[in-house]
């Protein structure tokens, strides 16, 4: 039958009803084309599974207080914030001062302060001196009462 004899309408026309030629002729190509549709199967199959198997995470079986032979990383961070702000307070409470409170200290600058103060309007009064003779006069005030850094 030519394409032109199905366009006028006097080929066979297809047989109404549950379509049985259709099916047949479907299985029929499975069939014709078996052995590439199970190796096309297989490899989806095979590149399926060791995708699959790619996927899954290790089992690691430790006990309490065992330490692990690999490294074990979460897939995402979980910060329990009560838990930090408890530690974190706990922390804080013992926690000794780092420095000592000395009340002498501030009457000390403070004295320290006046005395260098009264030399430098003292000094700022003999307009013969030189810079050199100004801080030769101050240096002693301020070795001797400043302490040394530690």
């Amino acid at each position: 039958m030519s394409q032109k004899e199905r366009q006028n309408g006097k080929g066979k026309s297809r047989p109404s009803g549950d379509g049985a030629p259709k099916t047949h002729d479907y299985w029929a190509r499975v069939i014709r084309h078996g052995r590439t549709i199970l190796w096309g199967l297989g490899a989806f199959l095979v590149v399926f599974a060791i995708l699959f198997v790619s996927q899954v995470p290790p089992q690691i079986g430790l006990k309490v207080g065992e330490v692990s032979s690999i490294d074990v990383k979460a897939p995402q961070e979980v910060i329990d914030r009560a838990a930090t702000e408890r530690l974190k307070a706990q922390k804080a409470t013992d926690t000794p001062e780092v420095w000592w409170t000395d009340p002498k200290v501030l009457t000390e600058t403070k004295t320290l302060v006046a005395n260098m103060r009264d030399k430098v309007v003292s000094l700022r009064g003999q307009s013969s001196l030189t810079t050199q003779e100004i801080l030769s006069q101050l240096r002693p005030l301020w070795l001797l009462n400043c302490p040394t850094p530690t």
